[in-house]
């Protein structure tokens, strides 16, 4: 079994490459939470995964709320984490441990895939031809990944101590730049409610047509930001928002904003 959330695509598209080579449930962890599905019974000598974004060197908020509430039937007899990232990955292995660890059981490996970043809120994210190229790299490695997962390797990226220390030092800044407060949308809004349905903690509520953000906090997982309708103060006003090309729909060459 394979649990993975995604945002824009990046861990989604690796976690499937996952399931394709090693087999087993794709779990996505946003439908456990919303559904209240936290028990799972893994086959004998079944494999399981986590495969999520490096939120600011540690875990979305999203993964810590999951994490805190699986349960196992029996231990998984082999436990990894993939972790996605676009920026630094610095100790993000080790966060994933210790809340591996706080839950009861134990983390056998974890891996860093870079893979093109989607944080357009801070900066601006590549665009098309130079992702691609990313995700070029990004399928070499998840090869040399699927070969450690399927040797059952022990291999913990990440997980030193000065990693953790720098995860330890930026991490807060996490839960503190999160803010729904300067979210909203422009007149390109055409009140679809795709965004609304899109977000994994139902933080966007479509009151009299309009996408309004009712919770004080999201995940800040970039997922709506596939609609260029929606702004964040004046910081996304022009700047490319980036999306996995599994994610990337066409209709009469034009791109849709789901």
């Amino acid at each position: 079994m394979i649990f993975y959330f995604t945002g824009t695509g990046n861990s989604y598209a690796a976690a499937l490459g996952i399931q394709q080579e090693v087999g087993g449930e794709l779990i996505n962890i946003t439908d456990c939470l919303q559904k209240g599905r936290y028990e799972f019974a893994p086959e004998k000598d079944e494999a399981a995964g986590f495969v999520f974004p490096v939120y600011f060197g540690g875990l979305p908020s999203i993964v810590n709320d999951f994490l805190e509430r699986v349960h196992f039937a029996s231990s998984p007899e082999y436990l990894y984490g993939v972790l996605t990232y676009g920026g630094r990955f610095f100790g993000a292995g080790g966060m994933l441990e210790k809340k591996i660890k706080d839950s009861g059981l134990e983390l056998s490996a974890v891996f860093g895939l870079k893979m093109p970043a989607n944080y357009a809120i801070m900066y601006e994210p590549p665009r098309e031809e130079e992702a691609d190229e990313i995700l070029e790299g990004s399928a070499k490695r998840l090869e040399e990944i699927l070969e450690q997962i399927l040797d059952r390797a022990l291999v913990k990226e990440g997980t030193s101590k000065s990693e953790v220390e720098t995860s330890i030092k930026f991490y807060p800044r996490y839960n503190k730049d999160r803010q729904t407060a300067p979210f909203y949308v422009d007149d390109q809004c055409v009140s679809c409610g795709i965004c609304a349905e899109r977000c994994p903690v139902k933080a966007i509520e479509l009151i009299d047509g309009t996408p309004t953000w009712i919770k004080e906090t999201c995940v800040f997982c970039m997922s709506c930001l596939r609609c260029n309708a929606i702004q964040y103060g004046d910081v996304l006003k022009g700047r490319y928002r980036y999306r996995h090309p599994i994610f990337r729909k066409k209709t009469k060459g034009k791109t849709e904003c789901h």
